[in-house]
C-alpha cells in the first residue's frame, strides 16, 4: 500500500513539472523564442506552433535569411534582439508585425526589410545633441530601409549625423513618412565631420511622393554661429519631388546651401508640394528649381512660418523660384534675413503668387527680382514691407536722389515688351529697368488698390548701353476716373540714367507727387494744392447755410517748361500759356521731382508766365525726362442752393 501511495506521489510531481515547463515557454503571453523545443529563433519563426502567436525575445539571438509571417508578432522585452548575420536579410511580411520599446532590437551586419514602422533606437543610434556626438547616421539609415512602402519612421530623440552616403545624410525614400515626435526636441543634426553634402535627400528619374512632419534640422558644423566655415549644404534637397508635405518644417543654420530645394532637373517636375509652417535660417530659404518649360517645378505651396536668408558672403535669398517655375504659392510667410541679393527670385518664372510679409536689414539687395529676359510673367504680388533695404543694382558712380536707404521691389531686364506693376504693401516701390534688348511699356497699378502715400519710382539704369530702346510709362485705365485725365501725361518715357517718381495720396492732397495723385473727397477752402483737371469737383467738408457747397474746376491746362530757371525766379517760360489768367494756380515738378505750388501774377505772353512766391527749386527745361510738368487749373465756387 505504501508502494502504490509513493508511485501516486511520484507521478502528480512529474506531470506538474511537466506543466510548469510548458507554462515557462507557452501561455497567453505568447511563445518564448528562446524555448528549447526550438534549435534557434529561425527554427522558432518557421515552427507551426508560433504560427498566429507573439513570439517574445528576450536576449541576444542570431538569425541568418528568414522571412516573417504566418500573422507573427516579434516581441521584444529589455535586452532581447536579433543579431542578422552579414550578408542575410530579415524580411517581415505584410502579415507580421513587431513590438517593441525605445531601445535596440536589431544587431549585425545583415539587413531588415518589411517594417511598417521603424525608430533610430531599435538599430542602435546613439542620442547627441553636440557637434562632436557620436555619429548616428549609419543606423539611422538602417532603420530607413528597414522600412516597407507606405512606412514610418518615428524619430524621438536628438541624432547627430558625422557621416554621409554617396549623396547626403539620409536618403528619403518613395512612399515613406518621417515623423519627428517633439518639434524643437527630436531632430537629425549635422556633426563637423560631416561632408558639404545635403542632410536629408530624395534623389532619382521617377517621382517620389512622402511626408516628413515636423522636423528638427539643424547644421552644426565647425562653427554654429559662424557662418564662414559650416559644412553641410541644403537640409533638404529633393528632385522630382511631388504631392508631398513638409508640416513644421524647421532647418536651421544651413549657411552654405538651402532649407529646402526642390529640384526638376529632368522631364519629371517637383509639383504640388505642401511646405506649412516652416522656420528657415539658410543662405537661401525655399528653392524651387527647373531647367527648361517643360521640366518645371509647379503649385508648391508654402503657407506661413519664417524664413531668414544669412551667410556671411556671397548672395542670399529667402525664396527662389527659376528655371520653368510656374503657379507656386506663398502665403502669410514672413521672409527676413541679411539679404545680400534679393529676397524673392523670380527667373523664367510664370504665375507665381506671393503674399507675403517681408521684414529686411540694412544690407545690399532687391525685395523681389524678375529676370524678365527669361520670360516671367504674370507673377501676381502682395508684399507687406515692415523695414526697407538698401538697393544694389545701380551701376557703378550712378546717383539718384532720394534713393540713400529705399525698397528695390522689382528688377526688369532684356527683353520684355510690356509689364504691369503688381500691388505692393509697402511705403515706397523702386522698379529698376536695365540692360534692355527692346522697347518696354510698363503699366503702372490701379491707384485704388496701392497704399496710402505710397511712391513708385522708375530707373533707367545698366551696364550695356541700352539708349536705343524706349521705357514708356502709362497708368492702370482704372485710375483715370478720380486721376489727371490730359493725355500728354500719359505717354511718360524714362530716359537712359534717368528716373520718373509717381505717388498716391489719398488722405493729404499737400504731399503727393501726383501723375497717380487721387483727388481728395472734401476740403475745406478752394483747392490749391494738387493736380486737377477740368470738370473735377471738390466737395466743401464743412458745409453751412451761408457757405458754398463746394468747388468746381473750371479752367486746367498741362504742358512742359520751354526752358529752365533757377530757384529765386519769378518768370517761368512754358509750352503754352492758352486760357491762363491772373490769379489761377499753379503745379509744378521742380528739377529733384518734388511738387511746387504757386499763383499767377500776370501772363507775359504765349510762352511766359510771372508767378508768386518765387521758385523754391530749380526747373529744368522738359518734363518726360526728370518730372518737370507744369500745370495750370482754376476753381469757382458752387452756387448755394439756399438750403
Amino acid at each position: 500500500m505504501a508502494q502504490c501511495f509513493l508511485y501516486v506521489i511520484l507521478s502528480l510531481v512529474m506531470t506538474c513539472n511537466g506543466a510548469f515547463a510548458a507554462t515557462d515557454t507557452f501561455g497567453p503571453w505568447g511563445v518564448d523564442a528562446s524555448a528549447p523545443q526550438f534549435k534557434d529563433l529561425s527554427t522558432c519563426l518557421a515552427s507551426p506552433l508560433t504560427s498566429g502567436k507573439t513570439i517574445v525575445i528576450g536576449k541576444p539571438m542570431a538569425i541568418g535569411n528568414m522571412t516573417v509571417n504566418g500573422n507573427r508578432q516579434l516581441k521584444f522585452i529589455q535586452g532581447g534582439r536579433i543579431d542578422v548575420a552579414a550578408g542575410k536579410t530579415v524580411t517581415f511580411a505584410s502579415d507580421a508585425s513587431l513590438d517593441a520599446g525605445i531601445f535596440q532590437i536589431f544587431s549585425g551586419a545583415g539587413s531588415v526589410a518589411g517594417l511598417k514602422e521603424s525608430r533610430p533606437e531599435w538599430f542602435g543610434a546613439p542620442y547627441g545633441s553636440s557637434n562632436s556626438a557620436p555619429d548616428a547616421g549609419p543606423a539611422i539609415r538602417a532603420a530607413m530601409a528597414a522600412l516597407s512602402d507606405g512606412g514610418t519612421l518615428y524619430v524621438s530623440g536628438k541624432h547627430v549625423f558625422q557621416t554621409a552616403d554617396a549623396v547626403g545624410g539620409l536618403s528619403i525614400p518613395n512612399g515613406v513618412n518621417v515623423v519627428f515626435v517633439n518639434r524643437w526636441v527630436s531632430g537629425f543634426y549635422a556633426g563637423n565631420h560631416f561632408p558639404a553634402k545635403p542632410l536629408l535627400y530624395s534623389i532619382g528619374e521617377s517621382t517620389k511622393r512622402f511626408n516628413i512632419t515636423n522636423p528638427m534640422l539643424q547644421n552644426f558644423g565647425d562653427a554654429k554661429y559662424s557662418p564662414g566655415t559650416s559644412r553641410c549644404t541644403d537640409a533638404f534637397y529633393g528632385e522630382n519631388v511631388a504631392s508631398s508635405t513638409f508640416k513644421n518644417f524647421t532647418a536651421l543654420y544651413f549657411f552654405n546651401g538651402t532649407g529646402l530645394k526642390l529640384d526638376a532637373p529632368t522631364v519629371v517636375t517637383a509639383y504640388y508640394n505642401l511646405i506649412e509652417n516652416p522656420s528657415i535660417v539658410a543662405k537661401y530659404g525655399v528653392n524651387f528649381t527647373g531647367t527648361a518649360a517643360a521640366n518645371q517645378a509647379n503649385a508648391n505651396t508654402i503657407l506661413g512660418g519664417e524664413i531668414i536668408g544669412i551667410a556671411s558672403s556671397g548672395a542670399v535669398s529667402g525664396a527662389v523660384f527659376n528655371g520653368g517655375v510656374g503657379s507656386n504659392y506663398i502665403r502669410g510667410t514672413d521672409i527676413s534675413g541679411s539679404f545680400i541679393g534679393p529676397a524673392i527670385v523670380l527667373d523664367n518664372s510664370c504665375n507665381n503668387t506671393i503674399d507675403a510679409r517681408m521684414e529686411l536689414s540694412q544690407k545690399v539687395g532687391a525685395n523681389i527680382y524678375f529676370d524678365e529676359k527669361n520670360g516671367s510673367k504674370d507673377n501676381r504680388i502682395n508684399v507687406n514691407l515692415q523695414r526697407p533695404i538698401r538697393s544694389s543694382y545701380l551701376a557703378p558712380g550712378s546717383s539718384w536722389p532720394g534713393l540713400t536707404d529705399t525698397v528695390q521691389n522689382v528688377v526688369l531686364t532684356g527683353s520684355q515688351a510690356a509689364y504691369t506693376v503688381p500691388q505692393f504693401q509697402a511705403t515706397t516701390i523702386v522698379i529698376e529697368v536695365r540692360d534692355l534688348t527692346e522697347d518696354l511699356r510698363i503699366t503702372l497699378p490701379n491707384a485704388r488698390n496701392m497704399v496710402q502715400g505710397q511712391t513708385i519710382r522708375v530707373m533707367r539704369s545698366g551696364i550695356t548701353d541700352d539708349s536705343a530702346y524706349t521705357v514708356v510709362i502709362q497708368p492702370n485705365p482704372n485710375t483715370l476716373i478720380d486721376d489727371v485725365s490730359n493725355t500728354n501725361l500719359f505717354a511718360v518715357s524714362v530716359a537712359p540714367r534717368n528716373s520718373a517718381l509717381f505717388t498716391v495720396n489719398t488722405a493729404s492732397a499737400t504731399s503727393a507727387k501726383y501723375l497717380l495723385w487721387k483727388m481728395p473727397d472734401a476740403l475745406s477752402a478752394t483747392p490749391t494744392r494738387g493736380f486737377y483737371s477740368r470738370g473735377q469737383t471738390v466737395l466743401n467738408s464743412a458745409p453751412h447755410a451761408a457757405g458754398v457747397p463746394g468747388w468746381s474746376c473750371v479752367f486746367s491746362n498741362s504742358t512742359e517748361f520751354s526752358a529752365g530757371a533757377s530757384a529765386g525766379s519769378t518768370m517761368v517760360s512754358v509750352g503754352s500759356t492758352a486760357g491762363a489768367a491772373a490769379g489761377d494756380t499753379v503745379a509744378m515738378f521742380h528739377g529733384d521731382g518734388t511738387p511746387g505750388y504757386y499763383s499767377v501774377v500776370s501772363v507775359n505772353s504765349a510762352s511766359s508766365l510771372t508767378i508768386t512766391p518765387a521758385l523754391t527749386k530749380d526747373v529744368a527745361r522738359g518734363f518726360q525726362n526728370s518730372m518737370n510738368t507744369f500745370f495750370i487749373y482754376r476753381f469757382k465756387p458752387q452756387p448755394n442752393l439756399g438750403l
